[in-house]
């Protein structure tokens, strides 16, 4: 839309002339907002001979219609999940101090690379890029590596147990959205059809288990770990461990034997 404005006629009389009219600039495309995320307006500039995006551009998840688009960005989110949660392990196991939780974090990451690569089987049979760039998908990635530099920060500048509590923290944050990523895939299995719900479905059944045990047990990890930096007693490895809890409710009843298991020591 032009900038410039006719003065009125009742202007030009008080004014006893006609007033000079700035000069027409071009218009300026404005971000186009829909249900599939923040992207770029048509412009010729930004086109590309192969209709790739540009490096670092957003534009929709997926070319089949609106009712899946949120589907694949969930699904672009997972993956994105998955690929910053390697290397949250990679650097959490820099800060583990504890023989047990070490064994128990190599053994996580080795899972979360499998689930990397079972993701990308999802993408293929949905024949959707694994590079696909999303807003959502760039926030998570920001968050990924916000994680990362906390613990680097931690080892930097704190103390080797201070680092370890920080890292496990950590790993709770990752986890709890990689948990809630595939909570909500196991809902959306049954919308899709074809070898893309076949392929999810597997995947799925694959590491459901496997994330409630990340999860819950990292969980664990961290409370007695803060538990133990307070001077009190703790339950190392944790009650979730030893309990081998895959559910919210294995957990609680973990977290609520753990003062037996005090008194035991004590």
């Amino acid at each position: 839309m032009a900038t410039n404005k006719r003065v009125g006629s009742s202007a030009k009389q008080a004014g006893g002339g006609s007033r000079a009219r700035r000069p027409d600039t071009p218009s300026r495309s404005l971000p186009e907002k829909g249900n599939r995320g923040l992207r770029t307006a048509e412009d010729p500039r930004h086109k590309r001979s192969d209709d790739r995006p540009a490096a670092g551009r957003l534009f929709p998840a997926a070319k089949v219609g609106s009712a899946l688009d949120q589907v694949d960005e969930l699904l672009c989110q997972a993956l994105e999940t998955e690929q910053g949660g390697v290397q949250v392990y990679r650097t959490a196991l820099r800060c583990a101090q504890d023989a047990a939780l070490r064994e128990e974090w190599a053994g996580y990451l080795e899972q979360t690379e499998r689930h990397v690569r079972l993701l990308n089987e999802v993408f293929r049979a949905r024949e959707l890029d694994p590079e696909t760039e999303t807003l959502g998908r760039q926030i998570v990635r920001h968050k990924g590596q916000a994680l990362v530099a906390a613990m680097e920060m931690a080892l930097r500048n704190g103390t080797p147990e201070a680092a370890q509590l920080v890292a496990a923290e950590c790993v709770v944050d990752a986890e709890t959205k990689d948990h809630a990523n595939w909570e909500l895939l196991g809902q959306v299995v049954g919308k899709l059809q074809g070898e893309a719900a076949s392929v999810l479905k597997a995947a799925y059944d694959e590491v459901e288990d496997e994330e409630d045990e990340h999860l819950y047990h990292s969980m664990g990890w961290a409370r007695e770990l803060w538990i133990q930096s307070l001077g009190l007693p703790a339950v190392l490895p944790p009650p979730e461990e030893r309990r081998h809890v895959k559910d919210a409710v294995g957990a609680a009843e973990a977290k609520e034997s753990r003062l037996e298991l005090v008194g035991e020591r004590g």
